[in-house]
This record gives C-alpha cells, structure tokens and sequence, in this order.
C-alpha cells in the first residue's frame, strides 16, 4: 500500500482556505449574483424576491442586495392627476410579509434586536418599502438605539426620519436628525433641513450651498435621492427662474442640466378667481401634502415642483386664490405609503369656463378586495369589500401570474360583477376564455418572443393574483391601490399541465412550425396565439434599445380574430382588436360598424373618441367633430384633437390668447377653401390645394397638422389613385 505524505504546513494552508472559503462563501455568492444582474439583460436577470435562504446572514445578505439594487426613497411622494407616476420602486406586498415571516422564524431562536439590528433595519426597510407600514414602525420601537454601533444608529435615525417625514411630523424629523452623527450623512441631512424650511416654513438651521455627496455603496443616501432632487429643483428655481431667459440657458449650458426639466416659462396669468379644497384619508384630514395646477394632459416627473404648490394645513384643506388661466386640472404629490391600498376617483378638473370659485376635494379611502376567495373545481366563490359601495358601481376582475418572470400587469377580464352581487361564484373556464393578454394594451416586458407572453392567466395550472376593479356608471375612472399588490389575493388555480406542442415550438423560436401547427389544432388558445402573433409580429431582430419584433401582417390578424370571435364569441376586448385592426388596414367602414356597436353597448366615452376619429379618418370630418362635441368632455380634451381641431378651423372655447396667435400663424392667406375641403372629407383635395400655395409659416402649419392627423389616409388615397 502506498501512503501519500502530506507536509503540516500544506495541512494547514488547506485547512486555512477552508476556514476562508466557508467564512466568506455567502459574501461571494451574493456578491455573484449582484455582479451577474448588473451585467445579465433584464430579462435573465436573477430575482433576488424569490431565493431561497436557509440562515440569518444569508438571509440579511439577500436583503442587502435587495435594497441595494432598485431605486427605493424613504419619503416617496407618489404624483397623482389624471394618471400615476412615482421616482421609486417599490417591493411586493407579498414579498415583504414573507420577508417578516423569516424574521419571526429567527426570533425564536435567539435575541435577534440585539444581537442582529442590521437583519432588523434591512427586514424595516423592506417592510416601508412593500407597504406594511405599521409593521416597520412596530419593528422600529422594539430596538433600543443604545445597543447600536453608530453606523447602526445613523441607519436607525434616516429611517425614522423618513418615515416621521411621510406622516408629518416634523418635530419627530428634527430630533430624528439630531441622532445622525456620520459625517457621510451630512448633506443628506442639510437637505432634509431645507426641505422643512421651505415647505413647512420650520425655522431650523441649513447651508443652502451645501450638497450632498454621493458615497459609494451607501444605499441609506439613495433612499433620499427623491427628495434631493425636490431640493435641488426648487433651489434652482429660487435661485435661476426669476431672472432673463438667457441667463437661464446659460446656467443649464454650465451644470449641463435639461433647461427644459426646470423651465416654468410657460405663461399661466392668474386670474380672479379660486379653488379651494380637503385631502382625506378614511374621511381624516391629511396635513402636509402638495397640491399644484396642471395646464396640459402629459405627466413628468418634475411636476408639481416646476411651479407654485399649495401645501394643505392641520385640518387638510388648501387654497389657490388666484387660479392660472390655463389650467386644466390639478395634481397632488402624497406619500405613497398613505395611499398604496386606498381607491379614489380621478376627478380633479378645474372648469376653465367657469369664472365662479371651485372646490376640487381629493378623497381616498379604503380599497377594494376579496374578503373571500376560494376555487372548487370549476366554480370560483368570492366576496367584495368596497367601503364606498354604490348602486351605480360594477366590478371587473384582474388576473395575473403570482410568478414575477409573467407580466405583472396581468389581464382585466370584462366580466361585470354588479353591486347587488357582492358575493358568488364565477365559472373559471369563462375567466379563461375572456382571459387575454396584457401586451394587447400594455406591458412592462420587452417586445420580445417570449412564451410566457402568449400564456393567458389561467391557461396553466398555477399560483395567481386576483384583484378587484371599481367603476361607476358615470364613467369617471376609480383607481384601486397605487403601484401595490396589496389588495390582491393570491390563490392556486389548476389548468393545463404542460404547454401545447405549438407552445413548446415557440418556446424553441420555431417561429413558422408553431403557427403551422396552430393552423392545424384551432382551439380558442390557439387562435389568441395566432392573432397575436400576426399582430404584432414574430420575428426578432436587435433594435437600439433592445429587441423587437416585425413581420407583423395585420390582415392574417383580422383572419383569425374574427374565427375566434365567430367560434367562441364575442368581448369587448376582442372587438376592440378588431377595430383597431381594421384601422390599420384602412377599413374604416368596418372599423365604424364595430365602434358603433361597443358604443352603443357600453357607452364608453373613450370607444366615443375612437368613433369620432375613425369617422373623420374615413372622410366624415363634420360627423366626427359633431359626435366630440355632442358627447365628450370638449372645453377639457380638445387637446387630444388638436390636430383634427385646427385643420378645419374649429378653434371655438380656446382662449383668446390662443386665437390671436392662431391667426397671425393664418397671415394674409386666405384659406377658407381649404377650411371647406377638410370638412367635407375632401382630404387629398385639401392637401393638393395646400401645396400649391406659396411658402409661408401659415402652410408648413397646416402642413404639419395634417401630417399629424389623417397622414394614413392621405397616403393610402395617393396609392388608390
């Protein structure tokens, strides 16, 4: 036998990489996957939410990465008007009670406030983040900040801070600030100093020059990054904006900032007259938050802050004494952990022809949600909880993947639930025959061949999201919860086992044997897939900002849709598809027909503004603008037919300020001729007459509108004829 001799010293190196490897293995493994994600395409990124952890430090190292990677703010103001948009992420509800849950397993082990108040500060954050506020501030009380080093105890302070922040206390925020020692910190803290001066007009101490510095890998500045930039912003305005318009260039050319991100240039005179009103939650005055004018229909993130807000006081009321001349609506910026799980309906329009004051009142309460949900075999039996139920509400259901690699967005079914049938079964296999997919409208993947696209909610037996839709019979749209799945119940649902052959062919980008085999199996899965596919196209390519798909071929779309729609019936959701394929094919008879029919079904005022567009595509220009004017909201939307609006010289309820302009852009040209064509749908007429017209600025206008409106027609009359 032979023996193999091995040095002491070898033995102990070995041994000591060991001791080294085991220490150190989590950091590399997590550190691995950090690095894999910054560098991996978003759509084989790996998601930290769902790993598995089986002890404390590995657990705590997975929250590090997790709070590290995505933009998160302690004090999150989340901008509400007639549509939503936030500077933060956000971590699932659901997401985050697990994470709570881990915590309580390895509390009953040992003194983990104690001994482990990094695990406890991370699983707070995590709490803040994903909506479970009293829970973070629960866990916040359970530590004594005397037990911390500093690094903890700065990290225990910003948190607090944000959190006293979001719930206006601004005492609680000034002695939360004076706990916060780290010299690293003390930019953030001078911002959050300022922030309070300006806004809640708190006499404290600030250096309005002072910045704060970015330090690397500090993801507790991060968190304030939102309310920086709110500083940063509104000290450039002070600062910049009451000065020439050249001097404002100049400075932007300088720090290299987007002139136009801070420009509040934009003419909006005062006029005599006021809006006033209450922000509530739960009929509770809510102090503390930010209401502004808003003069167009678009949204960016530097709204609200680009000009005046109006700060509500103890009892939650503001006031605009002086309203803007132009503007439309207003707006309001909340912490979003005040209103994440709360319905509230987006009506916040200022009538610009009204001169006599207004109130606009911002009321959220309670959402709405499944108390009960259950599955037995095909029957799904449910309960509705709607704290502000009425007789004139019904209730549409939304069905998602509870796996985050499908599309969160899920797909609404259009199967009304009327408010005398809070409770009752639904079937499930007509859940999945209404069932769609979420990319028909929108989606927050990449336009991609992905299979997980083409498999509808409930097509596979799964985990799912159920939530619950409000709407009223007035039309007036009602949003429920605030980027959160907190009022989603997640239920297994069984369906198929497996994919179908063309599924599994597509998986492997066997693009042309998928649709072939899909011809020849037509069921009603099968005929979605294949709609889809044809319209919106099946061959990828690598664009500039990722991949995206052509071969599109809307007619083969029109083929199969209207084989499902003949087989299996039909959805709004289905007619819409077809009108808007139609449209693509310049069938505008038959996109009309459809249109009419939904309109008459459902009332909608935005199946109206698609009406009334195919009908002036089609030529009937007097009919369409008549049908907007007759039943659509016209004083407020005219701006989303501008372009239809000017060409025909239908300038009535502008402003005066606006009609002036307009007709300096007409100068001496008279074009009541082509004013004439365009109303009778004489399009190619009008274009020729235009073009034959000496250059002026009036003709590239009228030019560029039509462009802008009916440019499709236009060009589809120059191939006919």
């Amino acid at each position: 036998m032979k023996y193999i001799k091995i040095k002491v010293k070898t033995v102990l190196l070995l041994v000591i990489a060991s001791i080294i490897f085991i220490t150190f293995s989590s950091t590399i493994y997590w550190s691995g996957i950090k690095l894999y994600n910054y560098i991996a395409p978003d759509n084989m990124s790996i998601n930290i939410e769902e790993i598995a952890t089986t002890s404390l430090k590995s657990e705590n190292k997975r929250l590090e990465l997790l709070l590290s990677e995505s933009d998160y703010s302690l004090y999150n103001l989340v901008n509400i008007s007639d549509g939503m948009m936030s500077g933060a992420n956000y971590i699932r509800f659901q997401d985050g009670k697990k994470v709570y849950e881990r915590l309580e397993e390895f509390g009953e082990e040992k003194d983990i406030y104690e001994n482990n108040p990094d695990y406890v500060l991370n699983v707070i954050l995590v709490q803040w983040f994903s909506g479970h506020t009293e829970c973070a501030e629960e866990l916040l009380s359970r530590i004594d900040v005397v037990d911390l080093n500093d690094n903890e105890s700065d990290h225990y302070y910003l948190i607090k801070t944000g959190i006293n922040l979001t719930y206006n206390r601004i005492d609680d925020v000034i002695e939360s600030l004076e706990g916060i020692k780290g010299e690293e910190y003390s930019g953030v803290i001078n911002n959050i100093k300022e922030f309070v001066h300006v806004f809640y007009d708190v006499d404290i101490n600030f250096n309005s020059q002072e910045q704060s510095t970015k330090h690397k890998d500090d993801m507790y500045i991060d968190f304030y990054d939102e309310l920086i930039r709110i500083v940063e912003f509104t000290h450039f305005k002070t600062n910049h904006l009451n000065v020439e318009n050249d001097s404002i260039d100049e400075y932007a050319n300088e720090n290299n900032k987007d002139v136009s991100i801070y420009d509040s240039r934009m003419e909006n005179n005062p006029i005599d007259k006021s809006v006033n009103g209450n922000v509530t939650i739960n009929n509770e005055p809510v102090q503390g938050v930010f209401i502004y004018e808003r003069t167009d229909n678009s949204m960016s993130s530097s709204d609200g802050f680009d000009s005046e807000v109006f700060i509500t006081n103890e009892k939650g009321e503001y006031l605009i004494e002086r309203i803007g001349e132009n503007t439309r609506d207003l707006g309001i910026l909340i912490p979003w952990q005040l209103v994440f799980d709360k319905q509230f309906t987006n009506d916040f329009e200022v009538d610009r022809n009204n001169p006599n004051d207004e109130e606009v009142d911002f009321d959220f309460s309670e959402g709405v949600y499944f108390s009960e949900l259950s599955v037995e075999g095909d029957r799904l039996k449910y309960k509705i909880e709607d704290s502000m139920g009425a007789d004139d509400r019904y209730y549409l259901l939304n069905i998602s993947y509870a796996d985050p690699d499908f599309d969160a967005n899920g797909t609404r079914i259009n199967l009304e639930i009327s408010s005398n049938k809070m409770g009752g079964e639904l079937s499930i296999s007509e859940l999945l025959s209404l069932s769609g997919y979420p990319f028909d409208h929108i989606s927050g993947v990449e336009d991609e061949l992905d299979i997980k696209r083409f498999l509808e909610p409930l097509y596979l037996g799964a985990d799912y999201y159920f939530k619950v839709h409000p709407y009223e019979d007035n039309h007036i749209y009602i949003s429920n919860g605030v980027f959160s799945d907190s009022l989603a119940t997640r239920i297994f649902v069984e369906g198929n086992d497996e994919m179908n052959e063309g599924d599994r062919l597509l998986t492997g980008k066997k693009v042309d044997e998928a649709i072939e085999w899909y011809k020849q199996n037509i069921s009603e899965h099968n005929l979605k897939v294949l709609t889809s596919l044809y319209r919106r196209g099946m061959i990828p390519y690598d664009a500039e900002y990722g991949q995206k798909l052509e071969g599109k071929d809307c007619s083969e779309a029109i083929k199969y849709l209207e084989i499902l729609i003949d087989q299996y019936g039909k959805t709004n959701a289905r007619c819409y598809n077809l009108a808007r394929l139609y449209g693509e094919v310049y069938e505008y008879g038959k996109q009309i027909e459809v249109l009419n029919e939904l309109y008459k079904s459902n009332g909608s005022i935005y199946t109206m503004y698609s009406l009334a567009e195919s009908l002036i595509n089609m030529g009937r220009y007097s009919e369409g603008i008549e049908l907007l004017k007759e039943n659509g909201d016209f004083a407020n939307d005219k701006e989303r037919f501008f372009h239809y609006l000017f060409i025909g010289n239908e300038i009535e309820g502008m402003t005066e300020k606006f009609k002036n302009n307009y007709q300096s852009v007409l100068e001496t040209n008279d074009y009541s001729s082509f004013f004439e064509q365009i109303k009778n749908g004489e399009y190619l007429s009008a274009y020729e007459w235009l073009d034959n017209q000496p250059q002026s600025d009036g003709k590239i206008f009228f030019q560029l509108m039509m462009y802008d409106s009916i440019s499709k027609f236009i060009v589809f009359a120059f191939f006919c004829f």
